[in-house]
């Protein structure tokens, strides 16, 4: 069914998996990391995709989109979230080097609340100057903490699933390093 004809009566007739399908097949994201729609390419391997930004914070603004759909990274598993913290480690060092940014901000937006305006998962990397403009500091206080520090809040967080976490007996496999590395001068000719 063309999704433009779909109703929101046909919507809500429709399964979670048939909605996650339909999200899967429109998803801008994962036609990128197919191929269907060109990119910058920075980094691939089996996991992630990671490109040039096209509406970058600044020069290098690089994401980093799973190649299995998921509309925020709650969805991914544990081994995929793991996969992608070493691809983001690896691509952020190679950015330092490569622009001599003086650091790297890296967030995610988790859901329209948070800002997210896509409907994937991305990871963000931007590379960072002193005085560069770019605002990404939260306000630390905030009326829904009730005046008290962030790091107050989220302490108390820290104790409640500190006290409920299960113990488990399975251990996690490590997760194999790409054999493909970052290759600086490509990584420097291709964002600029």
């Amino acid at each position: 069914m063309n999704p433009q004809q779909l109703t929101e009566e046909d919507l809500k007739k429709m399964s979670p998996e048939q909605l996650h399908e339909l999200q899967k097949q429109n998803c801008v994201f994962c036609h990128i990391a197919q191929g269907k729609i060109p990119s910058k390419k920075v980094y691939e391997d089996e996991v992630v995709l990671a490109v040039l930004d096209i509406n970058p914070a600044s020069q290098g603004h690089t994401m980093i989109i799973p190649k299995i759909h998921a509309t925020i990274t709650p969805q991914l598993t544990k081994e995929t979230m793991a996969h992608i913290a070493i691809t983001t480690k690896i691509i952020s060092q190679a950015i330092l080097k490569a622009f001599k940014a003086r650091g790297t901000s890296i967030f995610i937006a988790n859901g329209p609340a948070a800002g997210q305006r896509a409907g994937h998962a991305i990871i963000h990397i931007i590379p960072r100057t002193e005085g560069d403009g770019i605002l990404l500091q939260p306000d630390v206080t905030s009326p829904s903490n009730n005046g008290r520090q962030t790091s107050e809040v989220v302490g108390e967080g820290r104790e409640v699933s500190d006290k409920t976490q299960v113990s488990s007996s399975k251990t996690e496999e490590p997760i194999p390093q790409s054999e493909s590395s970052v290759d600086l001068d490509e990584l420097a000719r291709l964002m600029k």
